[in-house]
């Protein structure tokens, strides 16, 4: 009787303590639901999964576990802001040396430093040349004369940039095409402008390479295609002013080096010299401002074989298109390599006896045919307007680009006037 009342009393009791326990956990939920409701109207924003929880089914869960709960779910969901300040350093620390695609970005840079070479070697010796037009030439003459001859060429590139910019963007012709065809334009000119006697001639080629050369503006192109990581673009960009403050940089040293070899260098080209014999070298004595515009020539040369077997295509219907020089260079830059440097087992691959070298051309025929047919059935980009270009960011860039032409065609000028004064 006592055993079974003793029984009963602790099974009541222990029963109280369930309906206890069982209260307190629905208070504590419901408190963690409203703080959890709560804290979902602050972050109406964020992508939290707090109000996918069912709190109100979790009877036997407690606060401290709800809490736990919570804080896991956030660490799992939440994204770590970035400061502007964390961006700053990430594009502080990226350095020269981590550009990618350093072989492209090469070529270009040598493409892009034959022109200013040549245009501003003609600074050193422009007004002697033109005085030896005609002597009888005053010297205010001369140095109109070397104004118009300086704005041919830029009045050419002004007249048809915009032409070649939409040559490039054309699939049949592409990017490397028109650089191609703008550096042949400048060799030509250039060699012309060697051996010019007259003020019609020289201003006629300079017109010309002016005229053939809209390469600054598609070389930019192709490095916002090649460079397409935006923490890189800004060092990359940097790439083509750098190379033409060089190139005028070193320009004028190398024409006034080079102008007059027959007086510059007399024992070498003069009378009685190694080159020379008894009178000189001929076409030297007769074209004096020839061989730095040949040196020059020379280096596009250089620059349109880098261009030709070195140089990707960027353009996006043009990527897959067979390009035959550049598989050329690439086989001959292999072989150079192969040359210098040991090569391991695993760059080789053994054919099989049924395989000869004339089913691997017939099927790589075959796949170049394929590449084609799928380019010129592929779904082309549409045409963006050209009023597109109009932002409100262009009034701005057309005003300092203005300012530094401003200040550049003044020091041209001037130093014309200081020839004149000179003389």
């Amino acid at each position: 009787m006592n055993a079974t009342s003793v029984t009963t009393n602790e099974e009541k009791q222990h029963l109280l303590k369930e309906e206890e326990g069982g209260r307190l956990s629905d208070s504590e939920t419901t408190l963690a639901g409203d703080h959890s409701r709560r804290k979902d109207e602050e972050d109406e924003d964020s992508d939290s999964t707090y109000g996918s929880l069912d709190l109100h089914s979790e009877r036997s869960s407690t606060v401290p576990e709800l809490v736990a709960h919570l804080e896991q779910e956030g660490e799992a969901t939440a994204k770590p802001a970035v400061s502007p300040k964390s961006q700053s350093q990430k594009l502080e620390d990226v350095r020269w040396r981590d550009l990618p695609r350093k072989d492209q970005l090469l070529i270009l840079v040598l493409a892009r430093l034959a022109e200013p070479l040549a245009q501003t070697s003609m600074q050193a010796y422009i007004f002697y040349m033109l005085k030896s037009f005609d002597e009888s030439l005053s010297d205010a003459a001369v140095a109109s004369q070397t104004g118009f001859i300086s704005g041919s060429f830029t009045l050419a590139q002004c007249v048809t940039a915009v032409w070649w910019g939409r040559m490039a963007d054309k699939e049949w012709v592409g990017r490397k095409n028109v650089i191609v065809f703008g550096l042949m334009g400048t060799l030509m000119a250039t060699i012309g402008i060697a051996f010019s006697r007259s003020l019609a001639a020289l201003m006629f080629f300079r017109f010309m390479g002016g005229a053939l050369n809209g390469n600054v503006g598609v070389m930019r192109t192709m490095i916002s295609e090649i460079v397409k990581d935006r923490k890189y673009q800004p060092k990359a960009f940097l790439v083509l002013p750098v190379t033409f403050n060089i190139g005028v940089l070193i320009g004028p040293v190398l024409g006034g080096w080079l102008q007059s070899p027959v007086e510059t260098f007399p024992s070498l080209f003069g009378k009685d010299s190694v080159f020379g014999g008894a009178d000189g070298v001929y076409w030297m004595r007769k074209y004096p401002y020839a061989l730095p515009n040949l040196v020059f020539a020379g280096v596009f040369v250089f620059s349109i074989s880098l261009v030709i077997f070195g140089l990707e295509e960027t353009h996006m219907d043009r990527r897959e298109w067979p390009d035959r020089p550049l598989e050329i260079g690439r086989s001959f830059a292999r072989f150079v390599l192969k040359k210098f440097r040991k090569q391991s087992t695993t760059d080789y691959q053994v054919l099989e006896a049924s395989t000869d070298a004339f089913e691997l051309e017939t099927q790589r025929h075959q796949r170049n045919i394929s590449l084609i047919s799928n380019a010129s059935t592929s779904k082309r980009r549409p045409k963006l307007a050209y009023r597109r270009i109009f932002t409100p960011n262009l009034p701005s860039t057309i005003s300092g680009t203005y300012s530094y032409l401003h200040h550049e065609l003044r020091l041209h000028t001037n130093t014309s006037h200081f020839h004149s004064q000179v003389v």
